[in-house]
């Protein structure tokens, strides 16, 4: 059995398959939707990470509602 590697040219680099589950590349400013508590981190999480690698112009803010069990997301930039 041999341990060497043998480097390959010319084998092309499959798509990147991305999907988000946050529909934040269609909101425009003032847009919102809510999701259960139970995904606020989660959601918190993904807004950052689609505000820093996918479109820094967009900015969204996160307010968690007292008396329902639900958090609501706007695009605030």
């Amino acid at each position: 059995m041999s341990d060497t590697i043998v480097i390959e040219k010319g084998v092309p680099m499959p798509q990147r398959n991305t999907t988000h589950n946050y529909p934040f590349a269609e909101m425009e400013i003032g847009d919102s939707f809510v999701v259960p508590k139970s995904r606020k981190a989660g959601l918190a999480q993904a807004a950052r990470t689609y505000s820093t690698k996918i479109d820094s112009k967009v900015k969204f803010t996160l307010r968690t509602s007292k008396t329902v069990d639900e958090v609501r997301m706007w695009r605030v930039v």
